[in-house]
Formats: structure tokens, sequence, C-alpha cells
């Protein structure tokens, strides 16, 4: 993940089967950092969205933990190494919290809470990346909703929702009344999406496949087997 002032990039290495080094390195190369080992499970390569985010100054990194099998989002301090729980999911969570994401002012991160569904929530912060409150639920009718990303503005977000391994693109105001749209050009079996707040691009990934079926003569000329058609 990029810092947003350009100057850093952090990433998780695998150090042991269920820890990870949370690490930023500067972008014109020198000595990696490492700023703390959290817990993790290896299983979180199976789900949509990002893994880290920066704070819009960046100082701090949200971040996945787990504790009891619970996902909950923990921030990093990149001067001090301070560190700060961000949400405390019930114990009931399924999975718990996944991809945090600071909006443009910094003021309410969004993320993904999974239980008996995957919806987004949202958390309001005080000025130093502190939480007030509790974590909203934002309404959405569909109960598969990951990885939200903001849009320049801090007013939308773009999510994915649908089912697993067809997982459309959508855009939704983060007001009370929520409309979702679905913007069809990015088709289906999206994975993740960014949005860059200085050039006001949109960037996904979708997988795609192309399945056929092939003949195989294996008496051809000779004897010999023909090739695949």
């Amino acid at each position: 993940a990029w810092s947003p002032d350009g100057r850093l990039i952090a990433f998780l290495r695998s150090v042991a089967p269920t820890r990870a080094a949370l690490i930023i390195v500067p972008l014109r190369g020198g000595r990696e950092r490492v700023l703390a080992e959290i817990e993790r499970i290896d299983t979180l390569g199976l789900f949509e969205g990002t893994f880290l985010a920066w704070t819009p100054d960046s100082k701090w990194i949200a971040v996945s933990e787990v504790a009891n099998a619970i996902h909950f989002l923990v921030q990093h301090s990149v001067e001090t190494g301070e560190r700060r729980k961000l949400t405390s999911p019930a114990k009931e969570a399924e999975l718990g919290d996944l991809n945090p994401a600071f909006s443009p002012n910094g003021q309410t991160l969004a993320f993904t809470r999974e239980s008996h569904r995957r919806d987004i929530y949202l958390l309001r912060l005080d000025a130093g990346y502190r939480p007030q409150g509790v974590p909203e639920r934002l309404g959405l009718n569909s109960t598969d909703n990951v990885g939200p990303v903001w849009m320049p503005g801090g007013r939308e977000i773009v999510f994915l929702s649908g089912l697993w391994g067809s997982m459309g693109l959508w855009r939704a105001a983060v007001g009370k009344s929520v409309s979702p749209q679905r913007l069809s050009f990015a088709g289906r079996n999206v994975s993740s999406a960014a949005v860059s707040h200085r050039s006001n691009r949109l960037a996904y990934s979708s997988a795609t496949s192309d399945a056929n079926i092939w003949r195989i003569d294996l008496h051809g000329p000779d004897g010999k087997s023909s090739p695949p058609t």
C-alpha cells in the first residue's frame, strides 16, 4: 500500500504460519523497517479487498489482526510504533473485521465485517484517528459486500458485491439514504479496486477464464496421435 505522500510503501510479509510482519520501505530504496508483527490466518488470501490502509497524513497504518480466530482492526504509528485498537467485533462473528479504508479527510473508517453475512461498516474518528462511538452498518440490500474504497470528496464508496466468484463493482453514497449503483463496465468476478484521488481514476482487477474441449485422434497416420484440435 502506497503512503498518500508517495514516500513509503507498506506491505505484509509472512514470517510464520500464523504471523506476519508489517513492514515499510522508502520508495527510492533504503532499509526496510518492521513496524510490528501481527497474528493472522492464512485463509485471508481467499478474501477480496485491501489488507492495509494509510491515514491521509501518512502517519498511521491500519491492518487486520486476529485473536481467538476473530479479526479486528488495529492501527500502528509510523513515527512512534504506537499500537491502537480500532474495532472490537462480537465473539459470534465468523471472521470479523477486514478491508480498512480511511476517508480522504480522515474522519471516517470504512471496513468489511463478516458474521453471518458480509457488510460494510463506517466508524467515525476524531482528529487524531481515535474511534468515536461504535461502527454503523451501511444499509445495503445484498448480504455479501466487501472491499470498500473511497471516491474523491469522501461522499461515496466503491465496493464489491455479489456471490463469491462473480463479484460486481458498485458505488454508493455514505449518507442515510443508500442507493447502490452497479458499475456495469467492470463486468463480473472483480477482486479488488483502487481510486486515485489526484487523477480521478479507478483501477480494478477482474479475473476471466476460457474453457474449451479439445480432441485428439489416437489412431492417426502411421499409428501416431494427431495434434489436438
